[in-house]
């Protein structure tokens, strides 16, 4: 994969950067794919099917809903200030958090990864 279109200092190289140091199976990593792209994949691996009208259907089975009391975020310094610490924001220690990213890191060797840079916020 070219990785080449990422601008050097943006969050996407560095996350990039970060994948490529902790996992080595960078060459299966998939990144910011159009729309037509993943469709053809998905449906390549038998993930989904196009509908009749050529929109990609997908059974999740009965995991069909996120899980919102299931967000943990590192308190630390910085954190413990500017989140709103709620039934959906749970704090988590970093000693915890770092064990949870290593196995995460340990399940991914050797798996296919789709990597797209996305941002999230509420207006206020």
């Amino acid at each position: 994969m070219d990785f080449s279109i990422i601008k050097t200092g943006t969050a996407g190289a560095a996350a990039l950067q970060y994948f490529n140091n902790r996992i080595s199976n960078a060459k299966n990593m998939y990144y910011q794919l159009l729309p037509e792209e993943l469709v053809a994949q998905a449906v390549e691996m038998g993930e989904g099917v196009l509908s009749d009208t050529g929109a990609l259907v997908i059974d999740t089975g009965q995991f069909t809903g996120r899980s919102p009391k299931d967000r943990f975020i590192v308190k630390d310094d910085v954190t413990t200030t500017t989140v709103n610490w709620n039934d959906f924001n749970q704090p988590i220690e970093e000693k915890y958090f770092n064990g949870l990213f290593d196995k995460v890191m340990h399940y991914l060797e050797g798996k296919k990864l789709w990597v797209r840079d996305c941002a999230v916020c509420a207006k206020e």
